[in-house]
């Protein structure tokens, strides 16, 4: 039970729900309808997420263990191999669900899950391109809402704006975590 607790938090669900947020609004300017879509996309986007998470945690339990000790990593409430079993699982189940809404859908969901990872692998160290792959993937949710209902073209406004926003978020995030890296 400890286990499944330290995954979902591993997971951050309340921070998943912003991308989710993001594929709604997507969505929803989108004007179709195809609201079943979207909601498959919120749920691929909220996968998608709690892979990345789980992936960063388990490639920083060095650095988490001097700036975030009490996470579930460096305090032990899971196991690293269990981590990276979730992660995969979560970004498998992500391409299965984009995969019922449509090739384009699937082909971003692919695309998010192959660049968070590269990121947590390489990108973040590199400051201002880490802190864009964020923002533009954190941006394509927006687009993904769109995609998935059909009509991407109205959520290119709004990913500018939240691509904007995350990019701010992620230079102050990496201001803050300097100190342990």
């Amino acid at each position: 039970m400890s286990q499944i607790k330290g995954l979902i938090k591993v997971s951050r669900p309340m921070s998943t729900l912003t991308g989710v947020l993001a594929v709604v609004m997507g969505g929803y300017v989108a004007n179709t309808g195809a609201w079943l879509k979207v909601g498959l996309a919120g749920l691929a986007t909220m996968l998608v997420s709690a892979a990345a998470n789980a992936w960063n945690d388990y490639l920083d339990i060095e650095i988490d263990k001097i700036n975030q000790p009490k996470r579930p990593l460096p305090s032990g409430m899971v196991s690293p191999r269990a981590v990276w079993i979730f992660s995969l699982v979560a970004a498998g189940l992500s391409l299965l669900f984009a995969a019922f809404i449509n090739w384009p859908a699937f082909l971003i969901a692919l695309l998010s899950n192959i660049l968070l990872y590269v990121y947590s692998w390489r990108l973040k160290s590199t400051v201002l391109m880490g802190n864009a792959t964020v923002a533009f993937i954190s941006a394509m949710s927006a687009v993904y809402g769109g995609v998935a209902a059909g009509n991407f073209k109205p959520a290119m406004w709004l990913a500018s704006i939240i691509f904007v926003g995350i990019m701010g978020r992620e230079i102050l995030k990496t201001l803050a975590d300097y100190e342990g890296d």
